[in-house]
């Protein structure tokens, strides 16, 4: 019975952290086309590159050849305290995007990292930032917002840092992908 519901748990983790990942979604919006939803490896890495130098395209720029789900090595998941193996799954937030911006990460707790626009970030930071919650001073243009998302800004990289399930260090997990950017 405990078995069933730890996974009953992991389920919800999952659920919730969708759930918290299309409230980011309603709050993106991106001038991109329509395209199909499983472009290949070669067209993500093709886009990457377009990605990559065109900061003004309304396209959030993704390190990693445009792989979130590279945002965190497996030592530096070992090292956050995770328990391994961590199920990490890449997505598209908004689904029109031709690459993946997007990572879910499921263990005990689950957490996503979604990579955005200067746009979207700013306007989180203008209109949605919890002010009564102060964001580490180390992590370059970070802030919480009113969901208690941690975003951050650095080297044309807007990113937020959700934590749904049971808490992790989310401030830790921030500085772990800062420190790379």
């Amino acid at each position: 019975m405990n078995v069933r519901n730890g996974k009953q748990r992991s389920r919800m983790a999952a659920i919730a952290a969708e759930l918290l990942l299309l409230a980011l979604a309603a709050c993106t919006h991106s001038g991109a086309p329509v395209v199909n939803a499983t472009a290949t490896d070669s067209a993500q890495a093709a886009t990457s590159a377009d990605a990559d130098t065109d900061t003004n395209s309304g396209m959030p720029k993704v390190p990693f050849g445009n792989r979130p789900c590279h945002s965190l090595s497996q030592n530096e998941q070992k090292s956050l305290g995770f328990n391994l193996p961590l199920k990490a799954t890449a997505s598209r937030t908004p689904d029109e995007l031709p690459y993946d911006n997007t990572c879910s990460y499921e263990s005990v707790g689950a957490f996503a990292i979604e990579y955005t626009t200067r746009k979207d970030y700013e306007y989180q930071r203008d209109n949605l930032r919890k002010a009564s919650h102060p964001a580490p001073a180390e992590i370059p243009g970070s802030f919480y917002d009113v969901l208690g998302n941690l975003w951050f800004a650095k080297n044309g990289y807007y990113v937020a840092v959700t934590n749904v399930g049971q808490p992790i260090d989310i401030e830790k997990v921030t500085t772990a992908i800062a420190t790379k950017l």
